[in-house]
């Protein structure tokens, strides 16, 4: 099915660049980190893979497929017991934008840009404690949501930049497996190189 979808977008990309005769923009980002706090380690990773192809000169229609992982392992409070408990929580999500960019100046070095879209999230979330038999795995989808951002290209060559984009858009937190998830506001900050045809 995934094979499907790429295929169908990338004959979509294919179509308007050439009915167009626009240029076509492939950007990767990827990030990594590890984490000690305290009583807990956390590891957080995340890539995106975005195709965008121009519409006129100073507009740009793109789709994104994101994927992140969060796991946080550690010995967590329980007031009920008054003991500690070793806690493994993972949270796997996966996004994809429909987003159009607007170019707000064409430099030499730099091209400033600002990001309205829309943008579907789907989590699954995985938790288990210490003496209990099972974990408890959850599954959460939100319908499409606004996803809106602003960033910084830094041209390298003719072919090649550097993107700083920052966007922000709807979200969940759950604090507690046996809690409902709460409405938050997620944050991404990313650096990605963009080559263009």
């Amino acid at each position: 099915m995934q094979s499907q979808y790429l295929f169908i977008i990338l004959a979509f990309v294919s179509f308007l660049s050439n009915s167009l005769s626009a240029a076509v923009h492939f950007t990767l980002r990827g990030s990594a980190n590890r984490n000690n706090l305290g009583l807990n380690h956390q590891e957080e990773r995340s890539a995106s893979g975005s195709v965008a192809v121009d519409l006129g000169s100073h507009l740009r229609l793109g789709i994104t497929h994101q994927q992140g992982y969060v796991g946080l392992q550690g010995y967590q409070y329980n007031r009920t017991a008054n003991a500690y408990y070793y806690v493994q929580e993972k949270t796997h999500t996966i996004a994809n934008s429909l987003d159009l960019t607007v170019i707000l100046y064409y430099g030499d070095i730099f091209v400033p840009f600002v990001q309205v879209g829309v943008i579907k999230k789907r989590y699954l979330i995985t938790y288990s404690t210490e003496g209990s038999s099972q974990s408890v795995s959850k599954s959460y989808a939100l319908p499409p949501v606004p996803n809106t951002g602003v960033g910084l290209g830094i041209r390298l060559n003719t072919n090649f930049s550097l993107n700083i984009t920052y966007t922000v858009s709807p979200g969940i937190r759950q604090a507690r497996p046996d809690q409902r998830p709460q409405s938050v506001l997620d944050s991404y900050l990313s650096l990605g190189l963009s080559y263009q045809i």
